[in-house]
């Protein structure tokens, strides 16, 4: 018998072990695409269920604005407007309303009389308890500024003659501070003067000197709403010092207004039902000298005692995690004037 050369036995082995690598590397190759097909179907699943919430949110935060409108709107027909109305202060039925898997809550920022510092309602806010920065004069609105803002009367007035120039249609400046056209353009990102009235309160950002931090101190004292008449029954003081009352009158319309306990939109309110009786109620409480009472007289021609537009403020949550947020204004009428996503 012939012995086998000195080759493998197994001749067949290389091309095998390398079919076997090969089939390997496919299989981990498969692998990893898995993995990869897995990992975007899984995020295209989250983004989809994120945007499938979102949706929810954005129902429940319009389930609140319309629940807000309705409540204005069905509010009892009478000349006055005041604190103690439905659509003001509710915690009953504007606060964790349940809507599907989830719930709304509608709220505002009130001034408190008693402490003089803010405090949260469950309600919405009259426009018109608010500075018109489409109507108000240069001193009015640097009257507002000096209060909210604690600024010099420098500043104030430079940022109310900024209002003045960009919602005018002259090209002349109102104090050499502001800015016109030639200011605007010479930015590092031009755009034009408006030349006519603010649309929505977020273009004060587009004015000198209204930055983030400044727009967010005044935009609850400023509008663009209703025909500049401020409501006696519902503005808040740093409003009636705006209006040229001096900071101690101010302070004493607002504590008067909330009566004996000193709680705003209870029922021991003084609520003024004309124009034509604020100045004998308001002085049959108060002693006032000659010149702070023609001071009186003049801030009175500035005050309604009724609202016709409404800031409707609408917060959505689901298991009390994620939140939504829409604000919207609306008219008496139930008509929305503006509707934005925070």
């Amino acid at each position: 018998m012939k012995k086998l050369s000195g080759q493998s036995r197994f001749p067949l082995a290389a091309p095998k072990a390398s079919i076997l690598i090969v089939a390997l590397w496919s299989v981990a190759l498969l692998s990893a695409f898995a993995v990869i097909l897995n990992l975007q179907i899984r995020q295209y699943l989250v983004l989809a269920k994120r945007l499938e919430q979102k949706d929810k949110l954005r129902f429940i935060a319009q389930a609140g604005i319309l629940k807000g409108a309705l409540e204005i709107k069905n509010n009892p027909s009478k000349p006055y407007d005041w604190l103690g109305d439905s659509w003001s202060n509710n915690p009953a039925i504007f606060r964790g309303i349940e809507v599907g898997d989830g719930e709304f809550t509608l709220t505002s920022s009130r001034w408190d009389a008693q402490s003089s510092l803010k405090k949260i309602n469950y309600g919405c806010v009259d426009e018109e308890s608010k500075i018109n920065i489409n109507k108000a004069d240069q001193v009015t609105l640097a009257r507002l500024f000096k209060a909210v803002l604690e600024c010099d009367d420098q500043l104030a007035q430079e940022l109310a003659a900024c209002i003045l120039d960009w919602r005018d249609a002259d090209s002349e400046l109102t104090t050499p501070l502001s800015a016109e056209n030639f200011y605007y353009s010479g930015l590092s990102h031009p755009y034009a003067v408006k030349n006519s009235d603010f649309e929505v309160l977020d273009e004060l950002l587009l004015v000198k000197g209204f930055d983030d931090n400044v727009f967010e101190k005044i935009k609850d004292y400023v509008t663009i709403y209703g025909e500049g008449k401020v409501n006696v029954n519902t503005a808040p003081q740093p409003v009636f010092f705006a209006l040229g009352m001096d900071e101690d009158m101010a302070q004493k319309l607002v504590l008067f207004r909330a009566g004996k306990d000193s709680q705003e939109g209870t029922l021991d309110d003084n609520v003024f039902n004309a124009v034509s009786e604020i100045l004998p109620r308001f002085c049959a409480a108060y002693t006032f000298s000659q010149p702070r009472l023609e001071q009186l007289n003049r801030a009175v021609t500035l005050l309604g005692v009724s609202s016709a537009n409404f800031l409707v403020r609408s917060s959505a949550t689901i298991g009390g995690r994620t939140a939504l947020v829409c604000v919207s204004a609306v008219s008496r009428s139930g008509k929305i004037l503006y509707w934005k996503e925070e």
